[in-house]
C-alpha cells in the first residue's frame, strides 16, 4: 500500500509505529520504505490495537 500522493512531498522526519504482534501494520508501511527521514519504533508485546 503506497502512501497518499500528497504525502510524498513531505520534507519532515516520519515516525512509524508498529506493534510486535501486528500482522497488518507492516504491510501498510510498505510504501514508506523509500523515505530517507523515517524511524520505525516497534512496541514489544503489543497487538494490532496498541495505538488505540
Amino acid at each position: 500500500m503506497a502512501p497518499e500522493p500528497s504525502l510524498s512531498s513531505l520534507k519532515l522526519p516520519v515516525l512509524l509505529l508498529a506493534a510486535e504482534h501486528d500482522f497488518i501494520t507492516p504491510r501498510a508501511m510498505d510504501g514508506w520504505h523509500h523515505r530517507a527521514q523515517k524511524r520505525l519504533e516497534v512496541m514489544p508485546g503489543a497487538g494490532h490495537q496498541a495505538l488505540l
